[in-house]
């Protein structure tokens, strides 16, 4: 029976989901499982199941993903302040003297529900050596309030053990309160049994475009990524299998079309070879023109001017500036490649200046600028001349 029509949501969302709920009630354990699937923009139900532990779910296919809540013992929820929460102390007001580190901590407007860390892992990993993929976690029965519109916005949300009061819409109370009733929860048109109302909801919060209220830190949400990507690579393989199927049966009529007209095209092909060799070979010259012009950096704005304007004035008075080498040559590379190969980002100065330390403070001026990004020295002072020799090399 259909749930809900006109459903659209991503393609790489999975179109099925497994909602499980597993309630603790002391040192018993309940299972309640709802399958649904969204086909055509319809979510209908294909499975329901219940039972005392996990054996009852063996006959579910483990390739459907799980959205799991865990309700009952363990679990703990109250309204706490905006300013709480932004601040970080939750868990703190939640359960006092708890530890943030030790606690998973899932929050709907400024409701904070919380469960220990090992509690909810170890659920978790009970489930993936079944075999089921996890991709989502939520405390309680706090995923029924997003219904709450669905649902006419009622201010009491009872569905078997989990009670929700709303006020204006927003949750102010949680309840687990096992009870005996037999009332009949409704889901647009679709009558649930009250105990496995909470299931049905984690299933459908997945495939309907409404927000989901789960936990948002742990670690099975790398199994929702992987999910996706299953999807993508099965999507883009029929996309590939579809287009060799397509290219095979144009080829086919192709081929029979103009096999006719086989002696025709072939007195044509040395025609159309020497063009397709002459294209060919424009095209490697024009790589080696555009190749040559972005190593010479002749393809970006030039600023040489900016650069030299930018270097003399910072040459201090005790330094004699000779030469300002721009794009300077690259010596090896041109030996091997026997032509002139030119460095775009390189500039290179040289000059005198009869002490070290008088050319150090320049030095330092030239690295503080923002258009160089490296500063190599070299220098020498010849004893006989009585002078200091120095080339400079910038990288830009």
């Amino acid at each position: 029976m259909a749930l809900f029509q006109n459903i659209s949501l991503p393609s790489l969302t999975p179109s099925k989901f497994i909602g499980l709920e597993v309630q603790w009630h002391g040192a018993d354990q309940k299972v309640f499982a709802v399958v649904l699937e969204l086909k055509g923009g319809v979510i209908s139900k294909l499975e329901e199941i219940e039972g005392p532990d996990f054996t009852c779910l063996e006959a579910l296919d483990k390739g459907v993903p799980v959205a799991l809540s865990i309700s009952g013992r363990g679990v703990i929820g109250k309204e706490v302040s905006a300013k709480a929460i932004s601040e970080g102390r939750a868990v703190e007001l939640v359960l006092p003297n708890a530890k943030s580190d030790d606690f998973y901590l899932q929050l709907e407007g400024t409701f904070a529900t919380i469960s220990r860390k090992d509690h909810v892992q170890k659920i978790v990993e009970e489930l993936s050596g079944l075999g089921f993929s996890v991709c989502d976690v939520s405390l309680g029965g706090i995923p029924l309030q997003s219904l709450n519109g669905i649902l006419g916005n009622p201010e009491l949300i009872q569905a078997g053990p989990h009670q929700l009061q709303t006020h204006e819409g927003k949750l102010s109370s949680y309840l687990f309160k096992p009870n005996d009733s037999s009332t009949i929860f409704m889901i647009g048109e679709e009558k649930i049994k009250p105990e496995l109302a909470l299931a049905y909801t984690l299933a459908f919060q997945q495939l309907a475009p409404i927000a989901s209220i789960v936990i948002t830190d742990g670690p099975w949400e790398t199994n929702r990524e992987e999910l996706k990507q299953q999807k993508l690579f099965k999507l883009t393989g029929w996309g590939i299998l579809m287009l060799f199927l397509v290219a095979l049966m144009t080829n086919y009529f192709v081929f029979s079309h103009f096999e006719q007209k086989k002696n025709e095209l072939s007195s044509q092909l040395g025609m159309y070879q020497g063009l397709l060799d002459r294209s060919d070979s424009l095209k490697k010259e024009v790589e080696e023109k555009q190749h040559f012009l972005e190593g010479a950096g002749w393809t970006k704005p030039s600023r040489t001017s900016y650069y030299a304007d930018q270097i003399a004035l910072t040459v201090p008075k005790s330094v004699l500036l000779k030469e300002l080498n721009l794009h300077t040559l690259d010596k090896k590379a041109s030996r091997e490649q026997r032509k002139n190969i030119f460095l775009a980002d390189r500039l290179q100065l040289q000059g005198e200046c009869s002490k070290v330390t008088e050319l150090n403070p320049w030095i330092e001026t030239l690295k503080g600028m923002d258009w160089i990004t490296d500063v190599e020295v070299n220098y020498a002072y010849d004893q006989k001349e009585r002078v200091g020799n120095f080339i400079i090399d910038i990288q830009l």
